[in-house]
């Protein structure tokens, strides 16, 4: 019975700390992800990589069919470099998925100006006003957006519904870029991290 009390006990002043600290200067819980949040974000962008992985994939097949010689050799070589990389993340959880890393392996081969070896993970992008014209994937427009880019083909939204991402509406968007896109001009593959309509 007494050690019964002093769990009781222990269990109180532990629930106090946590009380404590969530009202600390600076604690901010209601923005802090849950382990169920995570781990839904987490499987999210695993989704979304191997998604871009397949979209990537598919652009080369296509330009390997009007190639020829060396530049066909070259499209070959990145298809079987796509092909390990979409061996590896359909084979990852969730758990053990992480963006640098993709974004490392992805940007040497698929990024032209990006491919550097310091590449750390990729800080997500904020855009005030953003907008699709057909529903995703597809290529993600916004106020600002010029000719040269950076582009982004959005391949992940918030639980999965590309159907929230409704055409002509505008929204406030942080975007999470997965990997570059083979493009002239900066282009990346994105997920959606958070998605807010704009009042107008």
């Amino acid at each position: 019975m007494k050690r019964s009390f002093m769990w009781q006990v222990g269990m109180a002043l532990a629930g106090v700390a946590v009380a404590l600290a969530a009202c600390a200067p600076g604690a901010s819980p209601a923005t802090t992800p849950t382990p169920d949040a995570t781990a839904m974000w987490q499987s999210e962008c695993l989704q979304a990589t191997v998604r871009a992985l397949e979209m990537e994939r598919q652009r080369y097949a296509d330009w390997l069919q009007q190639a020829s010689g060396d530049q066909a050799a070259s499209y070959r070589h990145t298809l079987a470099y796509i092909d390990a990389a979409l061996a590896k993340y359909r084979g990852l959880t969730p758990d053990e998925f992480r963006i640098a890393e993709v974004y490392r392996e992805m940007a040497p081969v698929l990024g032209n100006q990006q491919g550097q070896d310091d590449i750390g993970e990729p800080q997500p992008i904020v855009l005030e006003d953003a907008w699709v014209e057909q529903t995703p994937p597809g290529l993600l427009f916004y106020a600002g957006m010029s000719r040269s880019g950076p582009f982004y083909t959005v391949v992940g939204v918030p639980g999965g519904d590309f159907g929230a991402l409704k055409p002509g509406v505008h929204y406030r968007v942080v975007l999470q870029p997965l990997m570059p896109a083979t493009y002239p001009f900066p282009s990346f593959y994105v997920c959606i991290k958070e998605l807010d309509v704009v009042k107008k």
